[in-house]
C-alpha cells in the first residue's frame, strides 16, 4: 500500500519523509489517557484493532475477512482483550 502512495507522488517531486499508519495518526490525535483504549476500524476487506495508551500504539491486530469471518469477529476480539488484559491491565474503553 505504502509503495502506490510512493509512487503516486514521485511525479510530484515532494520528498517524502515519514510513512504513518493509521493507527499511529489516531493515537496523536485522541486524548492523552493513562489507561488503555481499544481502538477498532473497518476497512473494506478487513478489521485493525489497536490499543493505545498515553498516545502510545502499544497494540495492533489486522484480521482479514478472507481468514475470519464477520461474524466470528466479536469473538476474536475478545480473545484479544482477554489476552492483553490478562498480560497488561484493563482496557478502559472502546473506540
Amino acid at each position: 500500500m505504502i509503495n502506490d502512495y510512493i509512487s503516486a507522488l514521485e511525479p510530484t517531486k515532494l520528498k517524502i519523509i515519514a510513512v504513518e499508519i493509521h493507527l499511529l495518526s489516531i493515537a496523536r490525535s485522541i486524548p492523552q489517557d493513562e489507561k488503555p483504549v481499544i481502538i477498532v476500524t473497518e476497512e473494506k476487506e478487513s478489521v485493525i484493532i489497536g490499543i493505545i495508551k498515553n498516545k502510545v500504539l502499544r497494540f495492533m491486530h489486522t484480521i482479514s475477512y478472507e481468514n475470519l469471518p464477520k461474524a466470528n469477529f466479536i469473538k476474536e476480539l475478545k480473545r484479544i482483550i482477554d489476552f492483553y488484559e490478562g498480560e497488561y491491565e484493563s482496557l478502559s474503553k472502546m473506540i
